[in-house]
């Protein structure tokens, strides 16, 4: 397993080996425990996620996968020599259960030794006040603390404990809401150059039996049991019902096709990025200036692009561009050579004047 350098080998991994033994019924099934922290060195190699020594932030929950990813990140670092920190965040939306999540995670890091943070947010307030949604508040001030928390530090990268169940549920979310490339290949292994997901070829029954087996205390959020939210039904309901009476494997079908788009999206981006470099005319403090006509030398799929890698240098990856707005945008810039303006999410406007276009958020 040390040296697994063609798509194929990658690809086994979605599917590696647990140990399974003979006779065994589906509850005595043990997966072996090492196997889950051989998935996440390997993901940590593929994906350049880290290197010896660094030092990274853990958002842990308390559910089994973050649990898990913290007690492999642990034994990972007794060879790789990472300097660990735990974070968790309450969001006050549960009440009690939340506090005593908190304490849980606190209790947690102390019996490993780890250091261990915890943010309290109330996440109601947040999103009334920046006109959000509760999820995408959650998400922001989630990220915020992470990243504030990694910066306090003088640490380099968090750790989230994304496994491969999550990526197929956010590729089939992705599906539906009409969604290009980037969409298909789910949740980044490495996003923002900060955040990592090294459970990402891990499977969400291997984080739970993988606690079990090193007896490891994990808390349930009952909220992930509500079909009403749309992440819940395509686990509980939707996929369910596809691998009964479609394709028993589809789960691992989306993680192959994941895999092979993988290689098409790096591709993609390593041209993006040099398009980006040639068409760059000046960066400053909240904008970005791209020749026009470098732009429009460039194909639709590269131009879309393009303006999405504006975006992310200006906003960072905790707002989500939609392709409405990529394409009004690539629309403005073929059409209008003269002054002309288009009104971006979160503050931002693209500006059109002669050879030149920008990208710029506004002040205040």
């Amino acid at each position: 397993m040390d040296d697994l350098n063609s798509q194929s080998d990658y690809l086994m991994l979605w599917q590696m080996p647990n140990a399974a033994i003979d006779g065994l019924n589906e509850w005595d099934y043990i997966p072996a425990p090492m196997a889950i922290v051989v998935k996440a060195e390997m993901a940590i190699k593929r994906f350049q996620m880290l290197k010896e020594g660094e030092g990274v932030v853990l958002a842990v929950s308390g559910g089994a996968d973050s649990v898990a990813m913290m007690h492999v990140m642990l034994t990972l670092s007794q060879k790789y020599g990472y300097k660990l920190h735990v974070a968790h965040i309450n969001h006050m939306l549960r009440g009690k259960d939340a506090e005593e999540d908190a304490r849980f995670v606190e209790a947690l890091s102390s019996s490993f030794s780890l250091p261990c943070t915890v943010h309290t947010v109330d996440v109601r307030s947040v999103a009334k006040s920046r006109k959000m949604s509760i999820e995408q508040a959650g998400r922001a001030v989630r990220y915020e603390f992470l990243r504030s928390l990694c910066n306090e530090l003088g640490y380099s990268k968090v750790a989230l404990g994304h496994t491969a169940d999550d990526l197929v549920e956010t590729v089939l979310l992705n599906i539906f809401r009409g969604s290009g490339l980037n969409g298909l290949l789910g949740i980044p292994p490495v996003s923002d150059g900060t955040f990592i997901r090294p459970m990402l070829y891990c499977r969400r029954y291997e984080t739970q039996v993988y606690c079990k087996a090193h007896r490891l205390k994990t808390r349930v959020d009952v909220t992930n049991f509500d079909p009403t939210i749309r992440r819940n039904f395509i686990r509980l309901k939707l996929l369910k019902l596809v691998k009964e009476n479609l394709y028993s494997d589809a789960d691992v079908a989306v993680l192959r096709m994941i895999e092979l788009l993988r290689a098409d999206n790096e591709f993609l981006e390593a041209a993006t990025q040099q398009a980006m470099q040639e068409a760059l005319v000046e960066e400053g403090d909240g904008y970005l200036c791209i020749s026009r006509d470098a732009f429009l030398r460039q194909p639709l799929a590269i131009q879309r692009r393009i303006i999405r890698a504006l975006w992310q240098r200006i906003q960072g990856e905790n707002f989500t561009l939609t392709m409405e707005h990529i394409d009004k945008a690539v629309d403005l810039i073929r059409r209008r050579s003269d002054k002309a303006m288009l009104t971006m999410p979160s503050k931002c406007v693209l500006l059109t004047e002669g050879h030149f276009v920008t990208l710029c958020k506004l002040r205040g």
